[in-house]
């Protein structure tokens, strides 16, 4: 847990807050009105960071089409920068997860990680609420970003 804070308070200096807490888990930030979750997570032997984001609610009229985009964005995740895009069936909210082992992890790499997940998940969210003609140009846009680094 030692290492989230350290990692929670190199993010809040990247972006010009102070963070002289000591942040629990999750956390939520707020990126252009766009929510991401940073939670801390215990499994194995290896803990880790998972960052999940929802993008919005799938239309009705379009669920076909938007669930097929997203599956073939998941394919050797070629459009979601090694995060998984998914839907609570329930709701029919997508979401957009990366989990990373939070053992290789410093300060500079971990914010460069949250910024380009930020820019991927809004851009699924505007995905997500694209009309129908937007929707292949959209997509073809966001086909290019990678977390991994």
């Amino acid at each position: 847990m030692d290492k989230f804070v350290e990692l929670v308070r190199a993010l809040g200096d990247a972006v010009g807050l102070k963070v002289d807490w000591q942040p629990l888990s999750p956390i939520e930030l707020s990126v252009d009105g766009l929510v991401v979750v940073i939670s801390f997570e215990r499994r194995g032997e290896a803990d880790a960071i998972v960052i999940h984001s929802d993008l919005g609610e799938v239309p009705a009229e379009r669920e076909l089409e938007v669930y097929r985009v997203l599956l073939e964005a998941n394919v050797m995740w070629s459009a979601t920068g090694d995060a998984t895009l998914a839907v609570n069936s329930a709701t029919r909210q997508a979401l957009m997860c990366y989990r990373m082992t939070i053992k290789d992890l410093d300060g500079p790499r971990f914010v460069a990680i949250v910024s380009t997940f930020a820019q991927l998940a809004r851009g699924w969210s505007n995905v997500i609420g694209a009309a129908e003609q937007e929707l292949a140009a959209a997509t073809t846009v966001h086909r290019q970003g990678m977390i991994a680094g």
